[in-house]
């Protein structure tokens, strides 16, 4: 419906709403297994899986119900190469291992949590919002600043 026409009318909406409302009232899952790119012989890997669990209902009325039952994991590796080449990357990172949140391997750094209830939930146990790493896209700024 959107290919064909980017610009919905209120009757698209009303058509697709009750579709929306099916499928997260069943349940769903996205997952990501296995991205992976070099740069340069620098390297990037990432893996995550988000779930909406049955039940989740009345999200077209109130999107807001979404982000607090996502539930899911996330793990991610960065080269140190390739967190050199990029300094606000890098101090990103390291405010992150600071935090222990993000550990320090020997050829780089991972990230490793689970998402209960829209938070990344790390082995520490400190939480952070999903929405978090999204922000930093959502205000069109690099991360860091």
């Amino acid at each position: 419906m959107y290919q064909s026409n980017p610009s919905m009318a209120q009757a698209d909406i009303n058509v697709l709403a009750p579709l929306i409302e099916t499928l997260f009232a069943r349940g769903f899952q996205v997952s990501m297994n296995d991205m992976h790119f070099k740069i340069a012989q620098e390297e990037f890997k990432s893996k995550w899986l988000l779930e909406v669990p049955e039940g989740t209902e009345n999200v077209s009325r109130d999107p807001s119900v979404v982000m607090p039952a996502i539930q899911g994991n996330m793990n991610a590796y960065m080269s140190q190469g390739m967190i050199n080449a990029h300094p606000m990357l890098a101090q990103g990172v390291d405010e992150l291992v600071v935090m222990d949140m993000v550990q320090q391997k020997e050829a780089g750094y991972e990230l490793d949590a689970n998402i209960e209830a829209g938070q990344l939930v790390f082995a520490n146990g400190q939480r952070i919002p999903l929405i978090a790493l999204f922000l930093p896209l959502l205000m069109g700024q690099p991360m860091g600043q």
